[in-house]
């Protein structure tokens, strides 16, 4: 069975199932449009294990089996927090996962996440995130030499509000500012280009 879950606003009721089909194997295709309400899905920690856990938790007679769910995210833009909890679902290798978004554009903000994300776990990282309120949030956090290493990636070379804060509150021995800018370091944090990150 595949399972199909599209996240939509379009939907008069706070879950439906939109089509039932078999494929050529004889197993059942499901799909599942869920509503605004459960967005909650997305609150809070998202790690896949996490999130997988949820989905079940909110969509009544939904079983997740690995290697065998698709999990289809449609109009994502429409949450910004499932946004984010997309690249750790995708490093999830039991279940695939697609996005798509109508009004979504070309953001090359995440694509330079997505690039961050591969190097780090190219290098045997485990990723963490970091969202301690609406108002900050850090892409990645690593632990490296028994040491905790945040990681904010901008676009360009922008301010970094959210290490900011973390580096006042946990004095980190390093910390990364993931930018397209020139190299540069105050105090603990580290400025690098993008693809300087295979360094780290």
């Amino acid at each position: 069975m595949k399972l199909y879950i599209i996240l939509s606003q379009n939907v008069q009721q706070n879950f439906s199932q939109i089509w039932k089909d078999t494929n050529r194997t004889g197993n059942s295709t499901f799909g599942i449009k869920i509503a605004a309400d459960l967005k909650i899905i997305f609150a809070g920690d998202r790690s896949s294990e996490t999130i997988s856990k949820k989905i079940t938790a909110n969509i009544p007679n939904v079983e997740l089996v690995p290697g065998k769910t698709l999990i289809f995210f449609d109009e994502i833009q429409k949450c910004a927090d499932a946004r984010t909890a997309l690249k750790f679902m995708a490093q999830d290798s039991r279940f695939d996962v697609i996005a798509s978004g109508s009004l979504l554009g070309l953001a090359y903000g995440s694509i330079y996440e997505n690039f961050v994300a591969c190097a780090l776990k190219q290098k045997g990282y485990d990723l963490h995130y970091y969202k301690p309120d609406d108002n900050s949030e850090l892409e990645f956090i690593i632990e490296k030499n028994v040491e905790i290493e945040p990681f904010e990636v901008k676009e360009g070379n922008t301010a970094t509000v959210s290490l900011d804060r973390f580096i006042e509150k946990f004095k980190p021995t390093e910390a990364y500012k993931i930018a397209g800018s020139n190299v540069g370091q105050s105090s603990e944090m580290l400025t690098i280009s993008h693809y300087m990150v295979m360094f780290i």
